[in-house]
């Protein structure tokens, strides 16, 4: 069985090559990992409710993010570029976002 629930912290630039291998996903956590970007792949979990992203090295989204099913987001204070902000906004409701600097 796929777990439903993942957390991976800390690492410096982990390869998430293959993560929309786990189709079942309702819970992510990636936080302080010096991610620049998230794998295309991601965009394929179409279970993932909640996402934790503290990735203040973060730059860009694939476009298929904004097509997840997301109840929950919690961004920190990531200094996303501005055309993603407003493509989060318009992507989710405001009510999505968990006290969030980073869409400030």
């Amino acid at each position: 069985m796929w777990p439903t629930s993942i957390s991976i912290s800390g690492f410096r630039n982990p390869d998430l090559t293959g993560i929309e291998l786990f189709q079942n996903m309702e819970s992510l956590c990636l936080n302080n990992n010096q991610l620049p970007a998230l794998p295309t792949g991601i965009g394929k979990l179409q279970h993932l409710q909640h996402l934790s992203l503290f990735e203040p090295e973060l730059r860009s989204l694939p476009d298929s993010f904004c097509s997840l099913p997301l109840e929950k987001i919690w961004l920190g204070s990531n200094q996303l570029p501005d055309d993603i902000k407003s493509a989060l906004r318009r992507a989710f409701p405001k009510q999505v976002f968990r006290n969030d600097k980073g869409l400030k």
